[in-house]
Order: structure tokens, then sequence, then C-alpha cells
């Protein structure tokens, strides 16, 4: 698998998730690393000795202010300094000083220089290798490592182009920089230049954006919040109205709202306290109790007509009971003298008497379970209390309806 394939499959892994951006940028440094050593070595088997020893031996051209390179010397006690040419990538190469030959196989060769002292002398060694594989020095000296030199003074650019480099392949960053070794995730890492401008530019651009936004929205709530009338509501929801309380549930023993002043009888709690009233007859109190009476509400109410209206409210042990009641009371009432009234409500048993001094008019009905007795007393005449019956009789019946 060459290279190129590794690569290719190394960035498929990233696209794909196999790999995490760390481990994706090791691995391809290591196989461009492995890519760059096999094609300096390729290069070092294809050179012959012959070649090495006659590019050892020439010297360097002319350095850019015309004078001549320094050529090794025997007797100066200064360094010498002897240039090497080696393969260069370039069709042109580099200049040559007058006088010597080229070989044919370096005109492509990549250039190497290297500063070698003479044997006599006792200074200091140096040895500048550029972008190039190291050859054996002439002469049989032992090649030593040194730290690299400046470069000299205009001199022209290194050429960084790889030894597997060509036009097939497109061109290679200076090494002075590391955009040549960076791919996926670091290419989006910035190199520190520009970095200022461009992260103003992202700010700008995410404040105008901003502000569109913001725009938009208040477009939005004058056009739909308001719906283009003037005279509707501002927009403020109507508070909800409160929870209406359940009614009241309607009293068993509901009393009937009559006009006039009424007495207290709040001692009247059942119907053991009604004999002591001396308002029943005995007959009557067998009948409430063989209807089973319980609860009792009792009122007296002087109308304004200088009539009495008496209501008595006798809970029993159901409807039939109550019914039975109703009937039975209306027959004492006549058995004593009393004429019935004719023209009554559906389910209302009345009975009148009267004379000079007084007129009377009783009324019993049943309502549901409960015994109702309504009685007008009064002293003003016959059509007086017949006047009084019918308004507290329509009373009664609102609060306490009749059974059909």
């Amino acid at each position: 698998m060459t290279w190129q394939e590794e690569l290719r499959k190394l960035d498929e892994d990233y696209s794909s998730g196999k790999l995490s951006a760390d481990d994706y940028t090791k691995r391809r440094e290591q196989v461009l690393y492995s890519a760059v050593t096999r094609g300096t070595g390729e290069q070092q088997t294809a050179q012959s000795p012959e070649e090495e020893h006659a590019s050892g031996g020439q010297q360097a051209g002319t350095n850019p202010s015309g004078t001549d390179q320094a050529q090794a010397g025997t007797g100066t006690p200064s360094d010498a300094t002897q240039v090497f040419q080696a393969p260069s990538s370039s069709p042109q190469g580099t200049p040559q000083q007058q006088g010597q030959t080229r070989q044919p196989d370096q005109e492509s060769s990549q250039e190497a220089t290297r500063a070698v002292p003479p044997p006599d002398s006792g200074a200091e060694r140096t040895q500048f290798v550029s972008q190039g594989h190291l050859q054996q020095p002439p002469g049989g000296f032992a090649q030593q490592q040194y730290a690299p030199q400046q470069p000299p003074w205009n001199a022209p650019d290194d050429d960084s182009s790889p030894p597997w480099g060509g036009s097939e392949f497109p061109p290679v960053a200076p090494s002075s920089e590391a955009d040549w070794v960076r791919q996926g995730p670091e290419l989006f890492q910035g190199s520190g230049k520009g970095n200022g401008k461009g992260r103003t530019g992202t700010v700008l651009a995410g404040a105008l954006a901003l502000l569109v936004l913001a725009g938009i929205g208040l477009g939005a709530f004058f056009l739909l919040g308001n719906g283009g009338d003037e005279d509707g509501p501002t927009g403020t929801a109507n508070p909800e109205p409160p929870d209406e309380e359940p009614p009241a549930e309607p009293e068993k023993l509901a009393l009937p709202e009559l006009a006039g002043s009424a007495e207290d009888h709040s001692h009247i709690e059942g119907f053991d306290d009604l004999p002591e009233l001396n308002y029943l007859l005995d007959d009557e109190l067998e009948v409430y109790e063989e209807a089973g009476a319980r609860d009792v509400r009792f009122n007296v109410q002087h109308l304004p007509s200088d009539s009495t209206a008496i209501m008595l409210l006798v809970e029993s042990s159901g409807e039939e009971d109550a019914a039975e009641a109703a009937e039975g009371l209306r027959e004492i009432q006549l058995g004593n003298g009393a004429e019935e009234v004719d023209d009554q409500p559906e389910g209302i048993l009345a009975t009148e008497y009267g004379d000079d001094d007084k007129n009377q008019i009783r009324a019993h009905y049943a309502s549901e379970d409960v015994i109702v007795r309504l009685e007008i007393v009064t002293s003003e005449g016959a059509s007086t209390a017949r006047d009084d019956y019918e308004d507290a009789l329509d009373a009664a019946l609102e609060a306490m309806p009749a059974d059909a």
C-alpha cells in the first residue's frame, strides 16, 4: 500500500468517526515521515560511489556579491570552506564556478553544501547540509554531525521538494512552516496570523445576525399580537373569574318568607316539644306519631293586615306516611265543623271555619316526607283571611313544593 493510499484510508476512517483527532494526526505524521524516509533511502542507493567522489571534488559557485568562495587551503590558520554539490530536484541546478566540469547526472540533483577544514588546520571544523542526504567527505575524513549554520545573506531559498515529489504530486510547503503536515481537523486551527481580524469579523457577523433576528421578532409581535386592530385588546389576558361556590343544599324544613314580625320559638327542636304549646289536639298528635314524626320546625308570623300566619313542618318516616298524615289531618278538621275549600292547587287539602268574631283557614299537604300545615287566623273578615291565605300559600309552596 503506497503512502497516498494510507493517507486516503486515514481520511476515510476519520470522516466515519473511527479515529479521533489526536489519533488521526499521529498516524498521519507517521505515514508522511515513513514516506520521506523511503524516498531519501532510494536516492542514496541510486547514487554510485564514483558520483559521490566526483561531486565531492567540485567547488561551490560564486556568492551573490560576485566574490569567489573560499578555497580549501593548507597553510592558513582560519577555517577553510569547501562546497560539495549534491543532487538537486531543480532542472537548472545552481551556477558552478568557471573551469569546473559538471557531471551529467547531477543536473536534476539537490544542492548540498558542507564546510570541511584543511587536514593540517587545528581550527574547528563545521559542516552544513541543506535538504539532502549526507555524503562522505573526500580524503577519508570522518563525517561528523554539527549544528546547522545560518545561510549566507541573500542566499537563494532552498528547494524543499521531497525526493519523491514531482509534477504528478502537489508542491509541498516550505520546511519553515508546519502546514505541510496539517490535514483534517488541524486545517481549521488558525496559524496565529490574522486571527484578530478573523475574530473581529466573526463578532460583527454575530451581532448583525442578532439584530436581524430581533427585528423579525418585533415585527411578528406587532403584526400578530395586535392583529392589525387598533381598537382591539392590548394583548393582556383577562383574569379568570373566581370559581363559583357550589350552591348550598336546600333546607329540609324551609320556612316561607312572609311579611311582618315573627315570634321566637327556637326552643321547639323536636316533636316531643309540641305538646307543651297546646296548639294541636290529641287526635292530631296521634296522627303525627303514627307517621313517625321526628324533626319539627314551628313559626308564628304576625302579618301587616293584623292576621296571624302559623307554619308547622314535621318530618315523617317517608313520603307515603306524609301523604296519609295530610289526609288524616283534613278529616279531623272536617269532623270538627270546618268546611272544605274548593279550587285549591293540586295536592293541597284546605278547610275553613268562620263566625262573626274570627275566620280561620287551614291547609295540609305532603312535600316528599314532610307534613306541611299552614294556618291563617284573622278577625278582619273572611275576605282578609282569604287574601292573606293565598299570599302565604304561594310563599309556602315556593319553599316546600307540594307533591302531585
